[in-house]
């Protein structure tokens, strides 16, 4: 079994980009309850990655805004806030962004802007001849592009209900290597459209692993936490193939370093349960 080589880059035609610097740090991870907390005026917006093998992406946002149709831009948060983007995978999240009394209106748009000033630090499982020698290195990210993405929602708030809007991260088709020590970024920052559609599971016998859930057009990446346990959400309905490679090299000499899993069938609204995962 041959471990896909390219995936499908998401486009950022709705992104426009960027990143960011500044002095206060918000570590709180929140949990996926919080996608049914939308208090009526309320407008709350939420951060989690799709991962890429790294260890860390740090990155500052100075600014969170809704573009609402009938007053125009709306600032949510104006503090800075430094985030390690990978620290929110597997199911978790962090709130960027809270006003408990928004204008009222239909929100087409949501706009992050970043402090033009980003950093990628890099992960023992990295073949250092490919980042043009250096491994466990700390890299300056060459921004390619705005320091503001623009996220397409479509979110109602009045009297009666509040928006929670969730924001994927795609760290993995963020970055590219230009193989010199160097790396280009271009943040590609999707909404989640529906959290609860999910595809759950633990890989077990190996310490570290990374996924790939692909359909032949879209691929989502995400890698294991400490348990061995991985969660993809958002994706679109229909039948996957799960592709598992795991970062040791045992199974490796066994002649077989990547394990494809087929017809994984993905249901809006429901998650599947892979269970346990034995790689053998």
């Amino acid at each position: 079994m041959t471990i896909m080589k390219k995936m499908k880059f998401f486009s950022a035609a709705l992104v426009s980009i960027a990143l960011v610097l500044g002095a206060c740090s918000k570590e709180d991870v929140k949990s996926n309850n919080n996608a049914q907390d939308n208090e009526p005026q309320s407008f709350k917006v939420r951060m989690t990655d799709n991962p890429g093998d790294y260890k860390a992406l740090d990155v500052q946002i100075t600014s969170v805004q809704a573009f609402n149709a009938q007053s125009g831009w709306v600032v949510l948060d104006s503090s800075v806030q430094s985030y390690n983007v990978l620290d929110y995978t597997n199911g978790s999240d962090v709130e960027i962004a809270y006003q408990e009394e928004a204008d009222s209106g239909n929100y087409t748009l949501l706009k992050i802007v970043f402090e033009p000033e980003a950093t990628l630090t890099l992960n023992e499982n990295f073949d250092s001849i490919a980042f043009g020698g250096i491994a466990n290195a700390v890299i300056n990210v060459d921004w390619r592009g705005s320091n503001e993405v623009l996220i397409e929602i479509n979110e109602n708030v009045n009297s009666e209900q509040g928006a929670n809007v969730l924001v994927d991260f795609d760290v993995a088709n963020s970055i590219e290597n230009n193989g010199d020590g160097s790396v280009d970024f271009t943040p590609v920052i999707n909404e989640v459209e529906n959290e609860s559609t999910r595809v759950e599971g633990q890989v077990v016998a190996t310490a570290n692993a990374m996924l790939m859930l692909t359909n032949g057009n879209d691929t989502l990446t995400s890698y294991v936490d400490a348990s061995g346990s991985f969660t993809f959400m958002g994706m679109q309905e229909g039948v996957y193939d799960l592709i598992v490679k795991p970062a040791t090299s045992e199974l490796e000499d066994q002649g077989q370093s990547t394990f494809t899993f087929s017809n994984v069938t993905v249901v809006e609204g429901q998650t599947t349960s892979m269970g346990q995962i034995e790689l053998q």
